[in-house]
C-alpha cells in the first residue's frame, strides 16, 4: 500500500493533469484500477514531464496491469527519457511476462545508457529466460558498465551455464571484480583477483 501512495504522489509532483484527473472530483471514491486508468492516459497523451511523471508513478504503484501500457511506450517511444523511466518502472513491477518484450527490445534501443537499464531490470525481474541474452551480453563487446550489469543480473540468478562466461572475463581487469563476486553466488567456491581492480563508474547524463 505504502508503494501505492508514493506512486500516486509522484504522479501529483509531475503533473497538474495528474492533479485535476485524479482528485478533481472528491464525492467520488476513486479505486485502484480507476487512478491506474488514469495515470496510463496521461502516459499516452501527457506533455512530455506528464508523461515521464506518470510512468514513474506506475512503477511506485506496482500493479502488473501497467505492464502491458509500460511496454508499448518502451517499444515505440522516441523519447529516449521517457524510455528510461519506463524500462525502470517494469524493473520495480518485477513481472516476469514482461521479459521477452524488454529483450526483444533491447536488440533494438540504440541508447547505452537505456541498455544498461534494461540489463538491470532484467536483473530486478529475475526470470531465468534472460540468461542467454545476458550471457550474450558478457561474451560480447559492449560496454564495460553494460557487462556489469548483465554480470550482477547472473549471479543473482545464480545462473551456473554462465559459470564458462563469468570465468572467461576473470581475465579482463574492468569487470573481474564484479565477475568473481557473481561466481562466488553461483558456485559457492571462492575466485581469487590477480591484480588491483579499478573498474570505471557509472555513465550518467
Amino acid at each position: 500500500m505504502k508503494n501505492k501512495v508514493v506512486g500516486i504522489l509522484i504522479c501529483l509532483m509531475f503533473s497538474q493533469v495528474c492533479n485535476s484527473t485524479l482528485f478533481a472530483k472528491t464525492e467520488e471514491k476513486k479505486d485502484l484500477e480507476s487512478v491506474l486508468g488514469s495515470i496510463v492516459k496521461i502516459l499516452k497523451y501527457g506533455s512530455d514531464s506528464d508523461r515521464k511523471g506518470a510512468a514513474i508513478s506506475l512503477g511506485f504503484i506496482g500493479d502488473k496491469r501497467a505492464v502491458a501500457p509500460l511496454v508499448e511506450i518502451m517499444e515505440n517511444s522516441t523519447d529516449k527519457h521517457l524510455r528510461r523511466e519506463v524500462i525502470k518502472s517494469l524493473g520495480r513491477i518485477k513481472d516476469p511476462d514482461a521479459v521477452s518484450a524488454i529483450l526483444k527490445a533491447l536488440e533494438k534501443e540504440t541508447e547505452d545508457r537505456n541498455k544498461r537499464e534494461m540489463v538491470e531490470t532484467l536483473g530486478e525481474i529475475n526470470d531465468l529466460t534472460a540468461v542467454p541474452a545476458l550471457i550474450k551480453i558478457v561474451e560480447g563487446d559492449s560496454l564495460n558498465w553494460t557487462k556489469r550489469k548483465a554480470i550482477e543480473a547472473l549471479g543473482k540468478m545464480k545462473a551456473k551455464s554462465a559459470v564458462p562466461a563469468l570465468e572467461k572475463v576473470m581475465k579482463e581487469k574492468d569487470i573481474s571484480h564484479s565477475a568473481k563476486q557473481a561466481l562466488e553466488k553461483i558456485t559457492g567456491k571462492k575466485y581469487k583477483v590477480s591484480y588491483v581492480v579499478q573498474e570505471e563508474g557509472e555513465i550518467g547524463e
